[in-house]
């Protein structure tokens, strides 16, 4: 009640007290802390809990949104995908929102991309974004795009029909298995084979790419355009690390992080990008 009316040093004094607080509590709190533009409060208050669930992350991503903070939102939406928690919708409008006024299309993209059922290639399907963003229809873009206004937009430069043909494969438990490395004496090599790898034995212009799993799997394949991508090895999963590298004969010769996420692997990374990533897999 108290915070409802900005009142937030009165309803500090009720809060605390309780000896104990269930996790309804805890989002009043943050929510009403960020309602009076105090967001270094609220952020403390969000870091107490042990347990958060949706709707304590939610509150202060939607606060983040109201306070132009949104930088700090799109990390603490890192947080929380590494928390297994699961996003609704009101967390990626938020997100979107975030992404909008940072100009990152990018990121945009690859949030509608992650949430799209049927895996579209995210190159092929921002273009279709673009559009979207023009209409200002006050549809869900995916809704836009397969059964409301836009389902009749038909792109020049991108036809439906490459936009259909043009899907991210998902690996399943079993097909992911022939794409797990594992490090051994300093080398990288096949997980159920032991072949050290070998980047120059692929496809010629192709790249090769790699993803750690949040339980420190590591995953490596040949990129293919609009079909196998870094979403591909874990079905969309969530990811420690993501890039690109070049090995021979299991040796690790060249890395390009695009992705890291703990703050221990980013110190690393000072000294040396392969150390960071063997780092990684200790």
């Amino acid at each position: 009640m108290y915070s409802a009316f900005d009142d937030m040093e009165a309803a500090k004094c009720v809060f605390d007290e309780f000896s104990w607080n269930c996790v309804v509590s805890w989002t009043v709190l943050i929510s009403g802390y960020a309602k009076i533009w105090d967001v270094y409060t609220a952020i403390l208050v969000f870091d107490e809990p042990p347990l958060k669930d949706r709707g304590s992350w939610g509150a202060m991503i939607s606060r983040y949104v109201q306070n132009n903070c949104f930088k700090e939102l799109l990390q603490l939406f890192r947080l929380m995908q590494l928390s297994d928690i699961k996003p609704d919708e009101a967390i990626f409008v938020g997100i979107l929102c975030a992404c909008a006024h940072m100009g990152s299309l990018e990121i945009g993209i690859w949030i509608h991309s992650h949430i799209d059922p049927r895996h579209r290639y995210g190159h092929s399907l921002h273009l279709y974004y673009e559009e979207w963003c023009k209409t200002n229809a006050g549809q869900p873009f995916f809704y836009w795009l397969d059964l409301g206004d836009g389902k009749e937009v038909d792109l020049e430069e991108c036809p439906r029909s490459k936009l259909r043909q043009q899907c991210i494969k998902y690996l399943g438990p079993k097909e992911r298995e022939h794409y797990e490395y594992v490090v051994v004496h300093g080398k990288i090599l096949h997980k159920q084979t032991g072949i050290p790898l070998d980047t120059n034995n692929g496809s010629l212009g192709l790249k090769w790419i790699f993803v750690m799993s949040t339980s420190k799997g590591l995953y490596i394949g040949e990129k293919k355009k609009g079909y196998f991508h870094h979403s591909s090895f874990l079905a969309g999963g969530t990811t420690l690390a993501a890039g690109r590298l070049i090995v021979e004969d299991g040796v690790l010769k060249v890395l390009f992080v695009l992705v890291v996420v703990f703050d221990d692997a980013l110190c690393c990374a000072r000294y040396g990008v392969g150390s960071s990533f063997f780092f990684l897999l200790a």
